[in-house]
């Protein structure tokens, strides 16, 4: 039988900041030699929080966060990435948002499927998701060969489309009624999510979204709201039907 999922962004959504800019800071502090690489990288990933044009010009600055933090971690051992990536939650962890433990269980009691869809790192997006019980993660897989990073990202969700990806990754694994799911994210970034659920709620948007969600009439929340909005969202009886804005 097909479950709603619970299909949700990490930085900005449930966490104010972005979690992979702290990874990279440990990675820095643990020894990492490639200072300019990561610098640039943490250059980006401000220029992303700070709301930076959400167009070709925020495209553009996505794949120098991915470039960089490639070219940061290019031969780095993986358990490397593990131990900052714990560092980095551990550091962070206390600054979730106050909704988030309250809604992941009203969730979990209604059945739905928890899933975090991050541009993150993959080794914090598991941290967070490991203890928020947020079983299913994805977020900025770097490939590794022989325990040693490689040069390339096996899946960067940053970029148009791969979200989607994420999305049908999750859904061959687990049986998903998409009509019923809610989706919370914050940013461009989450459009393609949104739309692919019953229940989209957009959490303190950019303007890019923003928009989106005042012209397909989806709700909005903010930290001190978001809970109420995601529980009536999904207890409403008319739900927006998925897949059905290009």
């Amino acid at each position: 039988m097909k479950r709603p999922a619970a299909l949700l962004d990490l930085d900005g959504t449930l966490h104010p900041r972005t979690l992979g800019a702290q990874m990279l800071r440990e990675l820095l502090r643990a020894g990492a030699s490639r200072d300019r690489a990561a610098g640039a990288a943490l250059t980006a990933i401000d220029a992303i929080d700070g709301r930076a044009d959400q167009s070709a010009a925020f495209l553009t600055t996505v794949d120098e966060v991915y470039v960089n933090y490639t070219a940061t971690v290019t031969g780095l051992p993986h358990p490397m990435l593990i131990q900052a990536a714990s560092r980095a939650w551990q550091a962070e962890r206390h600054a979730v948002f106050d909704f988030v433990p309250v809604l992941l269980a009203e969730l979990t009691a209604r059945g739905f499927v928890l899933a975090l869809i991050s541009g993150s790192p993959q080794e914090v997006v598991e941290e967070a998701g490991s203890a928020l019980g947020i079983p299913h993660c994805y977020g900025a897989r770097v490939a590794v060969v022989d325990g040693h990073c490689q040069g390339r990202l096996e899946r960067a969700p940053g970029y148009p489309g791969e979200k989607t990806r994420c999305l049908a990754d999750l859904t061959a694994k687990v049986p998903i009624d998409l009509s019923r799911s809610v989706a919370l994210g914050d940013s461009a970034s989450d459009i393609e999510i949104l739309n692919a659920v019953g229940h989209p709620v957009a959490f303190e948007p950019d303007q890019e979204l923003s928009t989106a969600a005042h012209r397909y009439g989806w709700p909005t929340a903010d930290r001190d709201t978001a809970l109420r909005t995601c529980v009536n969202s999904i207890e409403s009886t008319s739900p927006n039907p998925p897949n059905r804005h290009t």
